[in-house]
């Protein structure tokens, strides 16, 4: 493999690739980058909770693969002139890393050790805006639980009816609902995203009103970005965080409790539920 990038460019795919890299892992390739030069560039990284692939402008001389030391990679282009950055790879998986006059030799990881991303199958798929998208994780992300039991309550709710996107959060305080209307039609779709996920979606896509394509599969959310894709995994929502909020809320109003007691309410039907 040899590629060449401008090292701005090959630095924004690195942060960004760097937030799926595990602290620690049981799994020594997880701490990697692979970086493969096929049509384009792309830099994956991998947690087993998220994973992330980021395409990086830049030109290929050579196409090829290889998995790197995430942590060492990162900080020897950091180091870098602000320049033309060359990587090349061998069949020994020794990597060399030239720019202006500095030269860096590593020794390189086998990238078919690296887990592949799982691609979903396009069964449920919505469009919406990157702009909207962050300010839909934004307004709501404050009301998830970060301490409790139940896993539901540590992620958010997005629940897609007609063209009518909805996204609940709620602790045993309180309780956020954002709806945002689609510029499409779209089947019910109904998941539970972690919010750890969400907050670190929300840090990566820049804000534009550019498009992100959100598509489901079972256990599995693939987020399409126009620099990249993000895996995460969803939790199952058979009933869910949405039946448990609105039946709460359903029944505080029957009983004519005051707003501000609707997400102590919810709190209760959530324990009581557990316990049964």
């Amino acid at each position: 493999m040899k590629i060449s990038c401008v090292k701005a460019e090959l630095l924004t795919g690195i942060n960004i690739a760097l937030r799926a890299v595990p602290s620690k892992t049981t799994l020594p390739i997880l701490e990697s980058f692979l970086i493969v030069a096929d049509e384009i560039i792309t830099i994956t990284t991998n947690d087993k909770d998220m994973g992330i692939e980021t395409a990086v402008s830049g030109n290929i001389m050579e196409q090829g693969k290889i998995a790197v030391d995430a942590r060492v990679f990162s900080e020897i282009v950091r180091k870098l002139p602000d320049d033309e950055v060359v990587i090349e790879s061998d069949n020994n998986q020794k990597i060399r890393i030239t720019c202006e006059e500095s030269v860096f030799n590593l020794n390189g990881k086998n990238p078919d050790e690296f887990p592949e991303l799982p691609r979903t199958e396009n069964e449920k798929k919505i469009i919406v805006s990157q702009f909207i998208l962050r300010e839909l994780i934004r307004q709501t992300i404050f009301s998830i639980s970060q301490n409790d039991n139940n896993s539901m309550m540590r992620g958010e709710l997005f629940e897609v009816e007609g063209n009518i996107l909805k996204v609940v959060s709620l602790d045993s305080h309180r309780i956020s609902i954002r709806k945002e209307e689609l510029a499409n039609s779209y089947d019910h779709i109904k998941v539970i995203v972690p919010g750890k996920t969400l907050n670190e979606i929300s840090k990566i896509i820049k804000g534009y009103r550019t498009e992100a394509d959100l598509e489901w599969e079972r256990a599995q959310a693939e987020w399409n970005f126009k620099h990249g894709r993000y895996e995460t995994e969803l939790w199952k929502c058979a009933d869910g965080l949405e039946n448990i909020s609105s039946t709460a809320a359903r029944e505080a109003i029957m009983e004519n409790e005051p707003l501000d007691m609707l997400p102590e309410k919810v709190g209760e039907y959530i324990k009581n539920k557990e316990n049964t």
